[in-house]
Formats: structure tokens, C-alpha cells, sequence
């Protein structure tokens, strides 16, 4: 619209006044995302804040815009200017990554750290490379030392966990003696008639006393 003053001199002001257009903006959630805010309709150039909440054991990625498919924002709570045009927005989150650690507990293996995506099934481990120890039998993965905790991994490197540990973990081998026959033999000479012997003999286990 316009306005026209005529002024005493004769001369003409002219006034035009604008009204500025709204347009839509959309919001969606990509995987990981709960939820966003800041869906509605604004002016042009009107100050715009828009959020989004992850979900559990998701770190944030960015919005992108669907109007192109092009890279929008990587700041999760992000204020901008309303632009001349409709705007589709998509949060993107990003599953966490899980590293597991392997500590042998005075074993010598060849098992090294692996990262996981938060969820995924645990591969099955090598077993030439599973961890060997002097007078030990090698009894699994666990998420505590001494055999404590939950066992992630057999005595064979076998598992059918998932990886549900919401922070870098490290998994401890479990070792059970082996176990020894122990017979005591009193060495007596050949031909011994003194009576009837028995030898004695023990079971034990490497590293107890006997």
C-alpha cells in the first residue's frame, strides 16, 4: 500500500508501506531424534529458534535442509533468521560408538580393542588369538575381574551378547587352575617285603599349596 501527503508548497510525499510475508517451517525427526521444537509460521527475517532432544545412547549429528538435501546446522539448539521461503528441516542423531578393551590378567593373547555401534551383536572372537597362561585354563570374558560381573565371552571366544554398554568398556580374563594328580611314592627298595603298600596320591591345582 501506499500513502500520498500533498504538502502546502504543492510538492507530493508518497509513503509505501510493506507487509511482510509469513512462511511455513517444518520440522522432522530423523533417527535418534525424540523430539524437535520450533515448528510454526514466521515472518521473513523473524528470529527463529528451533531444538531437538536425542534419545538414550544417541550424540547429536546436525539439521539438514530438505528443501535441497544440503547441510543446514550442526548446532543441536540453533537460532537463525527466518528466510524468504518455506524451510523443511531434518534433525539427524548419530548412534554412540563403544570401544572394548581386553585385559588378560597376566595371560599373553593377541585380542585386540574393537568398536561397536551401541546395540550391534558382538563378533565372536578368534581363537588363536584368545589369551594363554602357565598352569591356567583360559575361562572366558568377563565385566569384572576375578570371574566377577557378567560373562561377555566364553572359554572359546564365543558370544551372543549386543553391545549394551553406554560407555567404553573394558572386559577382564578369567582363569581356572589346572589341576594335577600328585602321588608320594616312599621309594622303597625293590623287594621289600615289610607288607602291603599303597601308594598315596593327591589331586591339586597349579599354584595351591599341597
Amino acid at each position: 500500500t501506499k500513502n500520498v501527503t500533498i504538502l502546502a508548497d504543492g510538492s507530493a510525499v508518497v509513503d509505501y508501506f510493506y507487509e511482510r510475508k509469513s512462511f511455513n517451517l517444518k520440522l522432522s525427526e530423523g533417527g535418534g531424534i525424540a523430539s524437535t521444537e520450533g515448528e510454526g509460521v514466521y515472518e521473513f527475517e523473524e528470529s527463529v529458534t528451533i531444538n531437538a532432544t536425542l534419545l538414550a545412547n544417541y550424540h547429536w549429528g546436525q539439521w539438514l535442509n530438505q528443501n535441497d538435501n544440503s547441510f543446514f546446522s550442526d548446532q543441536q539448539n540453533f537460532t537463525f533468521n527466518m528466510p524468504a521461503k518455506e524451510l523443511y528441516l531434518l534433525a539427524i542423531a548419530e548412534i554412540n560408538s563403544i570401544t572394548i578393551s581386553f585385559d588378560d590378567q597376566g595371560g599373553s593373547g593377541t585380542v585386540v580393542s574393537m568398536v561397536y555401534d551401541y546395540g550391534s551383536k558382538l563378533d565372536n572372537l578368534v581363537a588363536n588369538n584368545l589369551p594363554t597362561k602357565l598352569g591356567y585354563n583360559f575361562a572366558g570374558y568377563y565385566t569384572a575381574k576375578n570371574g566377577e560381573g557378567e560373562q561377555i565371552y566364553t572359554s572359546t571366544g564365543t558370544t551372543e551378547k549386543y553391545c549394551t554398554f553406554t560407555q567404553d568398556t573394558t572386559l577382564y580374563a578369567h582363569w581356572t587352575g589346572q589341576t594335577y594328580n600328585v602321588e608320594y611314592d616312599k621309594n622303597l627298595p625293590e623287594g621289600f617285603a615289610g607288607g602291603e603298600y599303597t601308594p598315596i596320591s593327591n589331586v591339586v591345582v597349579y599354584g595351591s599349596a599341597y
